[in-house]
């Protein structure tokens, strides 16, 4: 214990003394400790501490990664340069004091586990386990997460003199990996989202195709050359890269012969299953095979009509397949 001098100056007593020898060396907890009142907290002064207290104690201030001694049966706290970071705000007040008090916000929870360790229960592991924890100025919470373990610190006679507790803290990396997820998860629902958009605009757009190839055929008269050259964007449109042909929608076709006027004005038939094309200048006319021309809803019945709506000169038309 200090006492005063002669000259009113402060004067280490032996306890004092045996401090700064034992917390001699670098780092900001051994700097502390060497300053601490030792007697007043419920581990006393070092000297009187257990020899395996003592030696991992030392063990401890020199390793780099976070370790905590909670020591006794108060838990009191003994603790390295990496474990201060842990306890943030609560550092420097920590040291010597009762870990219960301490994190007394998680106490509840860590309780059982200390209990299970000091009653000689085998070590308690656990990996990224979350805790919120008031350790930021002024009290304020925050979660963070922990690969911990505890196990426990025996004297020679087996008694247990502290629980040894291990803290990685893996806040940093949880909440990487956390985002890591969330993006891939947005980039699979944007995929799923765009593959389905992708589906739907095919869709009405092969149909529209296919009511622009009648128009372009001439199934309700003379085409003018602005519907024409609407018609021919409509089909550009359709083409999945430049150079390659357009593609067919629907084809004209009947199981029934059909007839047509030969320039002659004779008329003729068509052989079964071959649809007439009529002639645009700059084509030739063509024949496709029935069974690959129309969907089951366009030939569902022979006696289906179309009818097609009137179109404005600019080609917004609308098209129509009514039943009969």
């Amino acid at each position: 214990m200090a006492e005063l001098g002669a000259a009113g100056a402060r004067v280490d007593g032996p306890d004092e003394v045996a401090a700064a020898e034992f917390f001699a060396g670098p780092g900001e907890v051994r700097a502390l400790a060497r300053t601490l009142d030792w007697g007043a907290t419920p581990l006393g002064w070092p000297g009187t501490w257990s020899p395996a207290l003592r030696t991992a104690a030392r063990a401890m201030l020199d390793a780099p990664f976070p370790i905590c001694l909670w020591s006794g049966p108060t838990y009191a706290l003994v603790y390295n340069d990496a474990y201060r970071r842990i306890l943030a705000a609560k550092h420097p007040a920590a040291l010597g004091r009762s870990g219960a008090v301490v994190w007394a916000e998680i106490w509840a929870g860590l309780e059982p586990q200390f209990a299970q360790v000091r009653a000689g229960g085998p070590p308690v592991p656990f990996e990224d386990a979350r805790f919120e924890m008031a350790r930021l100025d002024g009290g304020g919470t925050e979660d963070a997460w922990f690969s911990y373990s505890l196990s426990a610190l025996r004297d020679e006679d087996g008694s247990v003199a502290a629980v040894l507790n291990i803290s990685p803290e893996t806040t940093a990396r949880v909440l990487a990996e956390r985002a890591r997820r969330d993006a891939e998860a947005a980039d699979r629902a944007k995929s799923e989202f765009l593959a389905v958009m992708s589906h739907e605009l095919r869709t009405p757009l092969n149909a529209i195709g296919g009511y622009a190839e009648l128009i372009e055929m001439g199934v309700r008269g003379p085409v003018s050359p602005e519907q024409r050259a609407d018609l021919e964007r409509i089909q550009r449109a359709q083409r999945p890269e430049q150079g390659r042909p357009p593609r067919r929608g629907l084809r004209l076709t009947s199981s029934a012969p059909r007839a047509r006027r030969s320039p002659s004005g004779a008329r003729a038939v068509m052989p079964n299953g071959i649809a007439e094309r009529r002639s645009v200048p700059g084509r030739q006319s063509a024949g496709v095979p029935a069974t690959a021309a129309l969907s089951a809803a366009s030939a569902a019945s022979a006696a289906s009509r179309m009818r097609l709506a009137s179109c404005p000169p600019t080609l917004c038309c609308q098209l129509s397949v009514a039943s009969s």
